[in-house]
């Protein structure tokens, strides 16, 4: 993960510690799975925008459509 991603650039002293109480709100689903010697493969679900670089997000206008 990219040093300058929105998670770390938020949370980065929890990151490092060993308490993250907000985790919660960043990492909506994740599943650990130890496959015999090898590492921990970890499947996680969550927002694109924490883990990725911020200046490759696309930003977006939203537009009012007005309802009847």
């Amino acid at each position: 993960m990219p040093k300058n991603t929105l998670l770390n650039r938020l949370f980065l002293v929890q990151l490092e510690g060993q308490d993250f109480p907000d985790a919660k709100d960043v990492i909506w689903q994740y599943k650990g799975e130890q496959l015999g010697g090898k590492p921990m493969v970890i499947e996680v679900i969550s927002s694109v925008n924490w883990f990725h670089d911020p200046k490759f997000n696309v930003p977006f206008k939203p537009e009012r459509t007005p309802t009847n």
